[in-house]
């Protein structure tokens, strides 16, 4: 099947797959509040990207960067994430880029479907924290808003 035809352009959620390319990672990240990336006593930081697109642009991919990001802002801590999306072309094709899969895990997955409590809650119990942040960055008529829960 080609790239073509596999890709599974707009849909009602805001799937598309060239959607770095009009709103990318670094305008996004700047958009993350202050309080998320202050350094704290602990050593496990787990992250929920809700809509985590493909994981995939030109330069770069919002979750992956956002991994990088913290990282560098929380020195000596254990920085994991789970990225859901219910778009499974766009999964696998994040899948397929991921550099980090140690600490990055995309996992094809209706946010609103019940199955997603036993996904959550397995990746919560293998890595043995509540999440530290739950968050979808989206952009609205040329600006970003985000959404984050500590």
């Amino acid at each position: 099947m080609s790239e073509e035809a596999a890709d599974p352009g707009a849909s009602r959620h805001g799937n598309f797959i060239n959607y770095y390319q009009f709103h990318p990672a670094e305008e996004r990240l700047r958009q993350l509040p202050r309080s998320i990336q202050q350094p704290r006593q602990r050593r496990k930081y787990v992250a929920l990207d809700v809509g985590c697109n493909a994981g995939i642009s030109y330069s770069q991919d919002l979750t992956l960067e956002l991994h990088k990001f913290l990282s560098s802002r929380l020195p000596g801590c254990e920085v994991s994430i789970l990225g859901i999306d219910l778009d499974p072309v766009l999964i696998g094709r994040a899948r397929q880029k991921n550099d980090r899969p140690e600490s990055v895990t995309f996992e094809c997955l209706d946010f609103f479907a019940d199955e997603r409590q036993s996904v959550v809650s397995s990746y919560l119990r293998k890595h043995r924290v509540l999440p530290n942040l739950c968050m979808t960055l989206r952009a609205r008529s040329g600006s970003t808003a985000a959404t984050a829960s500590r």
